[in-house]
């Protein structure tokens, strides 16, 4: 057992005797990189990375292949002595300069970052500043509940009195004919219709709305403060009313719709000793999306809940850069400029006209 231990310690001090023998062997030329090489031989003339200096202005760049390299170095290189590499040392060398700098690949690899500047799309500004204003007001609720809350009326207009009933309509396409909508209206010649919620628009751009009807209404979609339709006070046989406006894809938009079915003028229903006839009435509300056929607006895009006003900015942009297939914010040029300065004022006017509900303040707070 002992002379079983003697003999591997014996072993291992051998090994461990010859290792610094290892290391310290002379490495022959051929282990010698290219780069080793590079540094000794050609860095004085050409440059750290080929760009040259006083000696060799021009860059150490081509189209040469490696082996053509090589054989080029071989012959030529080192200037102050050529034809001193071996066929090694040349391959050596050649292949790394080929890899570093020399080639179109390692120049492209090479090449710095480009900084581009950039700015907003069209798209990304509309969005951007809707948001911020926006963010002065409550979020939209769209629920999972869809159509628009309808109150019907019986009588001409809406007053102050009680709805005769109230319920969700999934759209607003009907053709009563020349009878009571629902039938807690008992006079079938006169009854109004109020319609409240809000509308998804589907994508970015114009939408024509369009409402069709034989008697009086007004239409609001997203301020509803000012009617975008208004036909309350109707003249001659028109049935049909059109108004466009600009809507953001993705955004909730308040809507409210009125309709009325009674004789037109004064009000002198209380001197008619008769009941006057039922006219027939119908009324439908459609929209034409961008890009789009004129429709009914669909229940998926209707909801009864409603929606705080959304600011649109309507300023006409140039169109953005779209020659890598999407849309892209690289230039600014004199059309571009213009419209952000005349979209800054719009924006500002709209801010201007409603600061007291922005800072929930009045005119005569001191």
């Amino acid at each position: 057992m002992r002379s079983v231990t003697f003999l591997l310690r014996f072993q291992w001090c051998l090994l461990a005797a010859a290792l610094p023998l290892v290391v310290a062997r002379p490495a022959r030329a051929a282990d010698i990189s290219g780069q080793q090489i590079y540094a000794a031989k050609c860095v004085s003339c050409h440059g750290a990375q080929g760009e040259g200096n006083s000696k060799q202005k021009r860059r150490l760049e081509g189209d040469r292949s490696v082996n053509q390299l090589a054989e080029l170095i071989g012959k030529t290189m080192p200037e102050d002595d050529p034809g001193s590499l071996s066929a090694q040392e040349s391959a050596a060398v050649a292949a790394y300069i080929h890899d570093t700098f020399y080639s179109a690949v390692a120049r492209e690899r090479n090449r710095p970052a480009r900084v581009e500047l950039a700015r907003l799309t069209v798209r990304q500004y509309r969005q951007a500043v809707s948001d911020v204003v926006g963010s002065f007001r409550g979020a939209a609720k769209w629920g999972d509940a869809r159509g628009l809350n309808g109150e019907y009326f019986g009588g001409r207009g809406f007053g102050r009195r009680d709805a005769a009933t109230k319920r969700v309509d999934a759209l607003v396409n009907f053709n009563f004919g020349t009878e009571a909508p629902v039938p807690e209206i008992k006079e079938p010649h006169e009854f109004s219709i109020r319609w409240n919620g809000s509308v998804l628009a589907s994508a970015t751009g114009e939408y024509e709305f369009v409402v069709r009807t034989e008697h009086a209404l007004r239409l609001w979609v997203n301020d509803l403060k000012q009617p975008l339709i208004d036909a309350w006070v109707k003249s001659g046989k028109e049935t049909e009313y059109k108004a466009n406006l600009h809507l953001l894809g993705g955004r909730v938009y308040g809507l409210r719709l009125e309709f009325s079915k009674a004789k037109q003028g004064v009000n002198d229903s209380k001197k008619q000793k008769e009941t006057p006839p039922s006219l027939p009435a119908s009324i439908a509300l459609l929209w034409k999306p961008p890009h789009s056929a004129l429709e009914p607006i669909a229940a998926g895009r209707l909801s009864p809940h409603g929606a705080p006003e959304m600011f649109v900015c309507s300023t006409a942009f140039p169109p953005d850069d779209r020659s890598y297939g999407w849309e892209r914010g690289t230039t600014v040029s004199k059309e571009w400029d213009q419209a952000t300065t005349s979209a800054a004022i719009e924006v500002a006017s709209y801010v201007v006209g409603r600061l007291n509900e922005f800072a929930n303040t009045r005119n005569d707070d001191k």
